[in-house]
């Protein structure tokens, strides 16, 4: 993601498989590729604990 205007929010998004999961200090990408058969994900909030699950079993 290209330098921007400093902020102090925490951008959170998805929707971006081929960038994969990113955890950057001010933005993270949660896209694992569940679709592809990669895995799924998501992060606690107050202590960035990712957690993913993996999707082989049902990949498209």
């Amino acid at each position: 993601i290209p330098p921007a205007i400093p902020r102090a929010e925490t951008i959170i998004f998805g929707h971006w498989s081929a960038l994969g999961i990113v955890l950057g200090e001010k933005h993270w990408g949660l896209d694992g590729g569940c679709v592809w058969g990669k895995s799924l994900a998501a992060v606690r909030i107050e202590d960035r604990h990712l957690i993913t699950v993996s999707c082989r079993k049902h990949r498209r």
